[in-house]
């Protein structure tokens, strides 16, 4: 059994057994890595197994082999088959906060690549984030934590969001973090080679039209397959920088849709898909975006006036609105106004000269007068604000409409657009609202403090004497009433005497 090693996060091992040609040499050749690794922190040891048993432990350190040879040796005097005989090297990391130590970048990497394509992408994109700011290796010191994950490259617009959460069900997960991150490891010819490969995948995976990435298989317009199952790197040393530039070219701009289905459709009229990831490709996929731009010009000037006249439209149609309601707002205060006017003088006019008019119906009819006229206050504001949101509710709907026709850095400008903010603004403002509002309600207090003038008793006790006067009226009246029912009943009795003398008793 040849020897074996193994590098995760947390150990770095190596397992030999005595029939390995030149194991002291593999024992030594550990030693030295995880011994003279400037910077790792880790606990060693040496574990000796005799026919699966364990045989003898010790920690390891320079004199380690010169014990493993003689203990083995021991072993070797009643033991003909050195298979039987295993030695088993082991390196515990303690890794310190947010610290990824690696010892191998061989053996790390043949770690990752046993796991599916989708779990190593979820490694490096996510527990990478997640765990660690830096790597140490035994042959450089490598700080991710600059590395951002919330903007993308300088070719890519910034506010666009190019994750490959749509393939791989993880958040923050940029194909440009795997550019910069290969940027670091560039004096590390695997770990380099390792995130390469993972940068292709990810540009494939985004501008295909759908994949499966534990299967290494692309499918693009026109059912073009890419299988990339058994290619060895150097399929991406020679296509992996050409497809890494080909997807910022589909995302250098808002029109990233436009881009990505050019690039498709490029791909399917090749009969062999990898000559069109080739440089000559570029002026091709050139071209037709020029094509598609002049034959969708007429269509995005048509669009840009639509939403140019609905925007004029609309701020003159709810200005107009907002001056109609101002002048409703002022129309109830002059009303008012007039109403207490018209009180005034025509009471004048009746009785010669002009007295305090505020009795107690006269207050009471204009407080329901006064309570209608903040109302309609209420419901003149109340509209011109809806009228204001719906504006705003069909804008949105129409450039979400025309999305496909215009960037999305102009259809941003057109939703903050300036008019139709200012609109807004002016639609929510209170003053004019609220001042009228208090204008009524001085008039209000007004109103039942003449009317505590009017009697010489208090404001309530005016209000309780009106109150009795009424109530007194009304028994009065409902007397009056019983009084000519009876002698209603005495007349209609009198042709019937003999019934007549019991009901006359009756009512007596």
């Amino acid at each position: 059994m040849p020897a074996q090693f193994f590098e995760d996060e947390n150990t770095y091992s190596c397992a030999l057994t005595l029939d390995v040609e030149d194991w002291a040499t593999h024992f030594n050749n550990f030693t030295n890595t995880v011994l003279n690794a400037q910077n790792h922190s880790a606990r060693y040891s040496v574990t000796i197994f005799h026919a699966g048993d364990e045989e003898e432990s010790f920690k390891l350190d320079e004199r380690s082999l010169d014990k493993v040879q003689k203990c083995t040796s021991d072993i070797l005097d009643y033991e003909t088959d050195k298979t039987n005989v295993s030695i088993k090297l082991v390196a515990t990391k303690i890794n310190l906060d947010r610290v990824l130590q690696v010892y191998s970048s061989k053996h790390f990497i043949t770690y990752l690549e046993s796991k599916k394509m989708t779990l190593q992408f979820k490694y490096i994109l996510s527990t990478w984030k997640d765990r660690y700011d830096r790597i140490r290796h035994t042959n450089f010191d490598a700080d991710i934590s600059d590395i951002s994950f919330t903007c993308g490259d300088n070719h890519i617009l910034s506010n666009k969001t190019r994750a490959l959460h749509n393939v791989i069900d993880i958040e923050s997960c940029y194909v440009e973090y795997l550019n910069d991150l290969n940027t670091k490891f560039f004096n590390d010819t695997l770990l380099f080679d390792y995130i390469l490969k993972l940068r292709t995948l990810a540009s494939l995976a985004i501008l295909c039209r759908k994949c499966s990435l534990d299967r290494l298989n692309f499918v693009f317009d026109g059912d073009k397959t890419l299988n990339l199952a058994n290619e060895e790197i150097k399929f991406y040393h020679s296509f992996g920088q050409v497809i890494y530039d080909m997807y910022l070219w589909g995302y250098c701009d808002e029109r990233h849709p436009t881009r990505v289905s050019i690039i498709n459709h490029v791909i399917a009229q090749h009969q062999h898909i990898r000559d069109s990831f080739k440089r000559y490709v570029f002026d091709i996929l050139e071209s037709n975006y020029k094509v598609y731009i002049a034959d969708n010009f007429e269509q995005y000037v048509e669009v840009t006036s639509k939403l140019s006249d609905f925007l004029y439209e609309t701020t003159a149609k709810i200005g107009d609105k907002i001056s109609d309601s101002i002048s409703s707002t002022r129309n109830v205060l002059i009303l008012t106004l007039s109403y207490f006017f018209t009180i005034i003088v025509f009471t004048g006019i009746d009785k010669g000269k002009v007295e305090n008019v505020f009795n107690f119906e006269i207050a009471a009819l204009s407080t329901i007068f006064i309570f209608g006229g903040l109302l309609n206050l209420h419901w003149i504001r109340k509209e011109i604000v809806s009228n204001t949101e719906l504006a705003r509710t069909q804008l949105n709907e129409m450039v979400d409409r025309y999305t496909y026709y215009i960037g999305d850095s102009e259809l941003n400008g057109i939703r903050k657009c300036n008019s139709l903010s200012l609109v807004e603004t002016k639609a929510k403002q209170l003053r004019v609202y609220v001042s009228t509002a208090l204008v009524l309600l001085v008039l209000l207090i007004f109103v039942w403090w003449m009317y505590s003038l009017k009697s010489p008793l208090s404001f309530w006790d005016s209000i309780v004497a009106d109150t009795q006067k009424t109530t007194e009226a009304l028994i009065k009246t409902e007397d009056n009433e019983k009084q000519d029912k009876a002698l209603n009943i005495i007349s209609a009795n009198q042709d019937k005497p003999d019934k007549a003398i019991p009901a006359q008793k009756n009512m007596l």
